[in-house]
């Protein structure tokens, strides 16, 4: 059987990053694991790499821009789709080449159903397979978080918690929150550790996010992750309206349409936290899927 090769801009440094806790597992889409498991590669993507690749390798790529060039050395394609409802939106008056860029790959995973859309506009060519594979959270990082908190004695704080590294993050609505309670907001200016990051969110009292996904550079499910870890951290979540949230299908997602319902909704559930099953959003989960669609491409 042959192997998929992960090809990823500063895998070398990912890989590194994930060694030291600064970096999780999951923010390399099955790379990093499939690589340590033995059934895979994770490379960086350089010329030599290209050069280096098997014929007719499968070659896994989040960015859609090196598809046209891995499909002239005969690859099959798998692009796990971040970005395509802002590739396509912002590129009307070159969809002929956005549709080439898409039509060189074999499987286009997608992250979230509100990506379909935009990709059937282009009108992709039949053998252009489409699925949508939503991303996991690896629940053992936040269990080990838990352990160190309760083996130093580290008291629980109480303060709400607004991260997002995303260009779609809007931090500006923090202002305008009547809490007692402090906000800890952490974002490009002052990034935090992933292991840092996760201690804090697993004695936060709750996540408050605010993401607006039409600002330039922003990804299209900005603040998907954040909601994904804050939920897998067993914290309520609040967060203003987005196409996606819906299809994560949590008790514990509290949508707002304005800082004056969000203040509301702090009071009422903030300290509410409804037991469900949470499997679904597990990277495990996503893992466990993306081994079978791998292997199940010919």
């Amino acid at each position: 059987m042959k192997k998929t090769y992960f090809l990823i801009d500063k895998a070398t440094i990912a890989k590194t990053l994930i060694r030291q806790e600064l970096l999780p597992n999951y923010l390399t889409y099955g790379a990093y694991d499939a690589e340590k498991d033995g059934w895979e590669e994770f490379w960086d993507i350089s010329i030599f790499n290209v050069l280096a690749l098997p014929p007719k390798s499968k070659i896994f790529i989040i960015d859609p821009k090196y598809a046209p060039i891995f499909k002239l050395f005969g690859h099959k394609i798998i692009l796990y789709n971040i970005n395509s409802n802002h590739i396509i939106y912002r590129n009307t008056d070159n969809l002929v080449s956005i549709k080439s860029i898409y039509n060189s790959c074999d499987l286009i995973l997608c992250v979230s159903k509100t990506q379909l859309k935009a990709l059937k506009t282009l009108k992709l060519n039949k053998n252009v397979k489409i699925k949508v594979l939503p991303l996991g959270i690896d629940s053992k990082n936040f269990e080990y978080a838990k352990l160190r908190t309760m083996c130093a004695h580290i008291p629980k704080e109480n303060y709400y918690l607004n991260v997002g590294l995303d260009a779609g993050n809007f931090t500006r609505f923090l202002n305008e929150i009547e809490s007692m309670l402090p906000i800890m907001s952490y974002n490009r200016s002052n990034v935090l550790t992933y292991k840092n990051y996760v201690t804090k969110l697993v004695n936060c009292k709750a996540l408050v996010l605010n993401r607006n996904p039409k600002v330039l550079y922003a990804s299209d499910i900005s603040g998907n992750t954040s909601v994904l870890e804050g939920l897998i951290a067993k914290k309520p979540v609040f967060i203003n309206k987005q196409d996606w949230v819906d299809e994560i299908g949590s008790k514990n997602i509290h949508v707002y349409d304005d800082v004056k319902e969000l203040n509301s909704m702090l009071v009422q559930s903030a300290d509410v936290w409804v037991e469900e099953d949470l499997k679904h959003i597990e990277y495990s989960e996503y893992y466990s899927k993306l081994k079978r669609v791998l292997r199940s491409l010919r």
